[in-house]
């Protein structure tokens, strides 16, 4: 039992948005792709270090959402 667990993004974004060609994907993987290539760019500026799958959620529109304290200049890299 236990969990139900989705280890794919583009399974989860159809599970959640529908299929592809829909509007609601499209906007949720626009969504995704914007805030991912911010968050980028921003952890590599600052040098924020200490993010992985467990520091990163999506919202209900697709955003990344950041959670957890980032850590300047650890051993892990953004």
């Amino acid at each position: 039992m236990g969990r139900a667990k989705v280890n794919d993004l583009l399974d989860f974004f159809v599970g959640k948005y529908g299929g592809e060609h829909t509007i609601a994907f499209q906007q949720a993987r626009l969504n995704f792709i914007q805030s991912m290539a911010a968050y980028s760019v921003a952890c590599y500026i600052l040098q924020i270090k200490d993010r992985h799958n467990g520091n990163i959620m999506i919202d209900g529109e697709g955003h990344i959402v950041h959670i957890g304290k980032p850590t300047v200049g650890s051993d892990f890299v953004c």
